[in-house]
C-alpha cells in the first residue's frame, strides 16, 4: 500500500467520466499498481460514464443540493428568485 505518514493514500478522481472514461481507466490501474486505494467521482452530465463508479453525478448532485442549499426546493426558490430581481 501506500502509505504518506502512518495513513494510507487514496486518491481521488474527479471528472468527466463520460468522455474521458479511458484516461480515468488508466489512472486507476495505475494507483492499484502501486498498492494505493482510488475514488472515481462522476462530474459530467452529457452521457452515460465508460466505467464502474463508487460515486456517480446523481450522488454528487444529492449531496450538493442538501449540503450546500439545504433542500431542492429551496434551491430551486433562490434560483426563480435571482432571474426575477
Amino acid at each position: 500500500m501506500v502509505e504518506v505518514g502512518c495513513c494510507m493514500a487514496t486518491v481521488v478522481l474527479p471528472g468527466r467520466h463520460e468522455t474521458k472514461g479511458v484516461p480515468f481507466v488508466f489512472l486507476r490501474e495505475r494507483v492499484c499498481e502501486v498498492g494505493g486505494e482510488q475514488l472515481l467521482v462522476e462530474s459530467g452530465v452529457l452521457g452515460q460514464p465508460q466505467t464502474t463508479l463508487e460515486i456517480g453525478r446523481h450522488d454528487v448532485a444529492a449531496q450538493y443540493t442538501l449540503v450546500q442549499t439545504g433542500s431542492a426546493a429551496e434551491f430551486g426558490e433562490r434560483r426563480q428568485s435571482r432571474r426575477v430581481g
